[in-house]
């Protein structure tokens, strides 16, 4: 984590650094134009030195100008962030991340606009995600067929994207227009088998950008399946087990419960007993508390930078290949 906030910060400063070279040529255009303010008459002057100004412009400066505006002083910029580009987070970063997301919202049965704004347990974090990140989340669901999940994010995210008419532009100079919460909007629908809604919100989109082919292919396949009445994508939810159902709070039984000491278990309890919280009774599980110091997690996160790396399995095959489920999947 300490090396992804230094890779932002340098490419923050790179920004900041291209803004301000914009903002020079800016500042350098706004004087020109307020250079020539005076001399904005409908019909040339008679005045000879006037008349020679507005000569002299049209002969040497529009063609600087036009050098000008065809240089790229920030050519070393973007050179510098191609540099750090291999050390980027990859596909597999975002969702090996999303996926945690999603376990500790089924852990916890956090809602999904809360978890959005951050507020985990009824306490606020700090921090939250935007729209352009819960449209990723989205996505991610969409292509785990938990389509219900996806709709949840996907409206948070949409309802961030409305709520702010400035933003369109940014979105979509980052490769997230519009256009695209209302496709991916379009084949929730689909999938969950509101097709005559998701064909009203499609029609809406095709009058929007008409020029978007994919939305024309959207709705091909949409006809399709209304003609077909192709059956919706339900998902079936896979067993996650008796003992991690356990991990939520929700489902643990509020009586004949208790936390307690062990010193049984080993001598050496004695002196250093554990902290035991009673989670069931059938199946019996109990979590332990304080079992690593808070300064002892640091040292082993230390220890950890520069070695950390993906665990891998063996495939049928006989090859290594990672594998999410010893990631982030299947833990409490």
């Amino acid at each position: 984590m300490g090396k992804l906030i230094d890779y932002e910060h340098y490419l923050l400063n790179i920004l900041q650094k291209f803004a301000n070279a914009l903002q020079q040529r800016v500042d350098t255009i706004e004087y020109y134009l307020n250079m020539t303010d005076n001399d904005r008459d409908k019909k040339l002057s008679e005045d000879p030195i006037k008349h020679f100004r507005i000569t002299r412009r049209l002969y040497s400066d529009y063609l600087n100008w036009m050098w000008f505006m065809e240089e790229q002083p920030w050519e070393t910029l973007v050179n510098d962030i191609i540099a750090i580009a291999p050390q980027m987070p990859t596909l597999q970063d975002i969702e090996e991340a999303i996926r945690g997301l999603r376990l500790i919202q089924w852990t916890y049965s956090l809602p999904t606009a809360e978890m959005a704004k951050g507020v985990l347990q009824d306490i606020h974090h700090n921090t939250s995600l935007d729209g352009m990140q819960c449209i990723t989340i989205a996505r991610h669901m969409v292509k785990n067929k938990d389509f219900i999940r996806a709709k949840e994010w996907l409206m948070v995210g949409l309802k961030m994207y409305e709520a702010d008419e400035e933003i369109e532009y940014i979105y979509s100079q980052l490769g997230m227009p519009l256009v695209d919460f209302y496709e991916l909007f379009v084949e929730i629908q689909d999938n969950l088998g509101l097709r005559f809604l998701a064909m009203s919100e499609l029609q809406l989109a095709i009058r929007n950008w008409p020029e978007k082919v994919s939305l024309q292919r959207a709705l091909s396949r949409l006809k399709i399946n209304i003609r077909i009445g192709k059956e919706s994508a339900k998902k079936k939810e896979k067993s996650k087990g008796v003992y991690k159902k356990c991990c939520s709070s929700e489902c643990r039984p509020t009586t004949k419960l208790y936390c307690l000491y062990n010193t049984t278990a080993s001598y050496f309890l004695r002196l250093a007993p554990l902290k035991m919280e009673l989670l069931s009774l059938d199946p019996y599980m109990v979590l332990f508390h304080d079992v690593v110091s808070d300064k002892d997690i640091v040292s082993i996160r230390n220890m950890a930078k520069g070695r950390l790396v993906r665990a891998v399995t063996v495939s049928k095959d006989g090859n290594y290949t990672e594998d999410p489920d010893r990631t982030t999947t299947g833990t409490c």
